[in-house]
């Protein structure tokens, strides 16, 4: 990506700035980063902080003298809570090689040293090249104790340490592609500076470092800048994932979208994600970490270099651009429906979202764009959450629609965005030509957004534009039943065709529905093997208890809804409208045993057999819209001696099949009864020899009353 130079910080947000008493006119500002004067070495740090000239751009160059070390370390309010998502991002620019080894390091660290940690040879000496400031020398004794403790790492090494000698062997490691490694190479990995399962001794005293999740990339002799992406998301107080990312952007701020094989002329993106385990920082209670970069090298001064674009805690601004065609009811332009007519309306809106930081957003300049084939209309706006509008001249309009992009800068005194005006809405709107060459193809449009504290971009959708194809789109549809309970569903069954009796085109068509005139989303339709006609069949349920997993939007309640359905292609011709009600009946479930008193006929000592009922026994189930089931389980019987009755209640179906109610046991239930609504006797079909029965052994049986208890239990299911 080598070219021109990006844009990214000023020195004032990167390391902050303090008047002297004979300047005057800016205020005292806090910076986002330390840069200790002296090294633990007792050296000067390498890292220097300039603008150029030529490009107006803040570098961070990370050896202004051989044979050095730079550092810069986040200051006390920008360490990072590992409790919270944050996102840092910057550009690269590294020379093809660096003499003896050396190249730069993004650092997580706990070290008690604070913003004077520096790996070094024995707790005063440079350490050797190979470990960039970072990692442990070969001679340290013991090997840990002068690596930058509790951290992780990710280098960016442009050297091949090889030759597996003391201070050259690094890169020795197994787990890295020799193929990959080499001058104009860089290879990306990360690990934990201070602990041992880090390293892999050889036999001669040196060490090998074990490399996660390699990234390899060719840079060249003249590396260009490339932009970096480090986004760090905790999963628990255990474990965070980070994910790294390289040639994510082109240098005008749009996505690399390169293909094929990486090189110096088709940079490719590449990303790779790491778990972290947080216990190697030892950080008791406290949740901040000390993060920044650490440089070494031999090579040229200032060879390495970073220019520094966005920091959550700075300021944590998200951004999206949409496109929406207002022609057909303000519909939302996507991958999977991109498709409009010659002549549609449209509006583009652009919003930016401060989510959080220190400093506010401001001042911000917005690069907008312009999809080809649109011209603008007058009348152009931003909203803002504080209720202000800001407007955008008619005269940048016009400047717009001449040279395809809209420039504008947001008004840093009224419009500034913190977290009580958090949001900037940018809203344009064109119009498209009245015809077009068929299949005309509108590439993405960036929008790019300059502050002093954040700096961002976002792409509008491609779509394409079509001339309009004038068809009769029929609709048929039906919904059975119409009346349902809550825990049952109904379904809208139907069919598209168009009245010529012309084929649908591949993408199909879309069911546009509303529920009590709320919009549910669009649904996608497609042919399958008749590619004249489109079936389809939505469910919709009586509430969440009529299943699983079941659709938020197609769930109704209880009550009578209104239900509307029209159909529409992608050229936009519409059907007619079907409307539909539905009453949807509430769930009721209900046990009917009267006096709840049962009672069996009088038998002598020594009876054998069923004792049949005596009267009509009361067993109601009342049921509105429900599967359900009646089980029943019955104790032993007992007379006022607490002597035990010789037998037992049984249940016996009229196939004569007997069942012990000793246990729960199915007495009926909504498929046998073939009914979920009304009141249903349960004991209109027992005969004197079926249903509920006691049943006597024929043994001597003391005279008396004996009593029991039926424990009946009725569910909401079969």
């Amino acid at each position: 990506m080598a070219g021109s130079t990006p844009s990214g910080l000023n020195s004032d947000d990167i390391l902050g700035y303090n008047p002297s008493e004979s300047i005057g006119g800016r205020p005292k500002k806090d910076g986002i980063f330390t840069c200790p004067t002296k090294l633990v070495t007792g050296g000067g740090n390498g890292a220097i902080v300039y603008t150029s000239i030529s490009s107006n751009s803040t570098h961070i160059s990370f050896w202004n003298t051989r044979s050095n070390n730079g550092v810069l370390w986040s200051n006390e309010k920008n360490k990072m809570d590992v409790t919270k998502n944050h996102y840092f991002s910057f550009w690269l620019n590294v020379p093809a090689t660096t003499e003896g080894g050396g190249g730069l390091a993004f650092v997580m660290q706990n070290d008690s040293k604070g913003t004077n940690a520096l790996s070094t040879l024995n707790g005063n000496l440079i350490s050797p090249m190979e470990t960039l400031g970072v990692w442990a020398a070969d001679q340290n004794s013991p090997h840990m104790a002068n690596a930058i403790q509790n951290s992780w790492a990710l280098e960016f090494d442009n050297y091949p340490n090889t030759t597996g000698t003391i201070d050259n062997a690094f890169d020795k490691d197994s787990s890295l592609d020799n193929s990959q490694l080499g001058i104009g190479k860089l290879h990306i990995a990360s690990n934990y500076p201070a602990d041992a399962t880090s390293y892999v001794p050889l036999n001669n005293r040196a060490y090998t470092l074990i490399h996660r999740s390699p990234i390899y990339r060719t840079i060249g002799f003249d590396s260009g800048w490339h932009h970096v992406s480090i986004l760090y998301n905790p999963n628990d107080d255990k474990t965070a994932n980070v994910t790294y990312k390289f040639n994510d952007k082109n240098i005008d701020g749009t996505p690399n979208v390169n293909t094929g094989v990486d090189s110096v002329t088709n940079p490719i993106e590449e990303d790779k994600t790491v778990q972290l385990d947080l216990s190697k920082f030892n950080l008791g209670t406290n949740k901040k970490l000390t993060w920044g970069f650490v440089g070494a090298g031999k090579t040229t001064p200032s060879a390495t270099q970073v220019i520094y674009e966005q920091l959550s805690s700075l300021a944590d601004v998200s951004q999206d651009a949409k496109i929406f065609d207002t022609t057909q009811n303000n519909r939302e332009l996507t991958s999977n429906y991109k498709e409009i007519n010659a002549g549609d309306a449209l509006k583009m809106q652009y919003t930016l979202k401060y989510n959080g930081g220190q400093e506010n957003f401001e001042n911000v300049k917005t690069t907008i764009g312009l999809p080809e084939n649109v011209t603008l209309n007058h009348g152009a706006s931003i909203k803002f959450a504080n209720g202000n509008t800001e407007a955008i001249s008619d005269t940048e309009i016009d400047k717009a629609n001449n040279t395809r992009v809209l420039n504008h800068t947001i008004s840093a005194t009224s419009n500034a965005m913190n977290m009580t005006n958090n949001q900037a809405t940018i809203t344009l709107t064109g119009t498209t030509p009245s015809t077009v060459a068929d299949n005309t193809e509108v590439p993405a449009s960036h929008a790019h957004f300059v502050s002093d504290t954040y700096i961002g971009d976002a792409m509008a959708t491609d779509f394409i534009i079509r001339n309009p194809k004038i068809k009769t789109l029929n609709l048929s549809a039906d919904m059975t039943p119409t009346e349902i309970s809550a825990v049952t569903s109904t379904n809208l069954t139907g069919s598209l065709s168009y009245a010529d009796g012309s084929a649908f085109e591949s993408e199909g068509a879309f069911l546009n529905i509303t529920v009590d005139d709320k919009d549910l989303s669009q649904m996608a339709i497609t042919t399958d093997d008749n590619s004249k006609r489109i079936d389809f069949s939505i469910p919709f349920y009586g509430s969440a208890d009529a299943g699983n997993d079941l659709s938020s939007q197609q769930i109704l309640g209880v009550g009578t809804h209104k239900i509307t359905i029209y159909a529409n292609d992608h050229y936009n011709n519409k059907s007619e409208v079907k409307t539909f009600k539905i009453k949807v009946n509430p769930q009721s479930l209900k046990l009917d045993l009267g006096n709840r008193v049962f009672s069996f006929a009088d038998i002598q000592s020594y009876y054998y057999g069923d004792v049949p009922r005596k009267n009509d026994w009361h067993v109601n189930v009342i049921v509105q819209g429900t599967p359900w089931s009646l089980m029943a389980s019955a104790t032993p019987l007992h007379n006022s001696n607490n002597e035990t009755f010789d037998g037992e209640l049984v249940y016996k179906d009229n196939q004569g099949k007997v069942a012990d109610l000793s246990s729960q046991t199915l007495i009926s239930n909504s498929k046998i009864e073939n009914s979920e609504n009304g009141t249903i006797d349960i004991t209109h079909d027992w005969s004197k020899s079926t249903g509920i029965l006691l049943h006597s052994n024929g043994n001597f049986i003391s005279g008396g009353k004996y009593t029991g208890k039926i424990n009946w239990t009725l569910n909401n299911s079969v």
